[in-house]
């Protein structure tokens, strides 16, 4: 039962957040973002990313107004490769990114997930406790006919 909310635990809080446009020129040492390289941007940090990268992800460690310095995550390239990365520290020109996106809690999910888990626990365990009573049905067995 404890391995089961862990799970559902887990679940929920992976469902909680979604990348949405960040809102400031500048990002902040610490936040967590996704960099939408521009077509130039992608072929001038190929020899750091790889080619054909479309998007850096990772965590901001330090910024000013022309480039950032990620903790890189990952990497995605134009066919939706997905690379992931160990946290090897990329520069990115701000010049390169089209448009950068940030990690943000997502109340909606978190309610439909929710809502989600809720139901199926409810209904596995009308499904359940059916189940069980169908195989308690009073009868003692036998099922034979009469001797008598």
């Amino acid at each position: 039962m404890k391995q089961l909310m862990i799970s559902l635990a887990a679940l929920l809080l992976a469902g909680c957040f979604t990348y949405v446009p960040y809102e400031q020129a500048t990002p902040r040492a610490g936040d967590h973002v996704t960099a939408d390289l521009t077509p130039g941007g992608s072929e001038e940090l190929a020899r750091l990313v790889g080619p054909r990268v479309g998007s850096v992800r990772g965590q901001v460690l330090t910024a000013d107004g022309n480039s950032m310095l990620l903790s890189v995550s990952s990497t995605t390239s134009y066919d939706d490769q997905t690379t992931d990365w160990k946290g090897e520290q990329v520069a990115v020109p701000l010049g390169n990114v089209n448009q950068i996106l940030t990690k943000k809690f997502s109340a909606g999910r978190t309610l439909m997930l929710t809502a989600a888990v809720v139901g199926v626990g409810i209904l596995g365990a009308k499904i359940l406790t059916g189940v069980d009573q169908s195989n308690h049905n009073g009868s003692t067995g036998g099922g034979g006919q009469n001797p008598n």
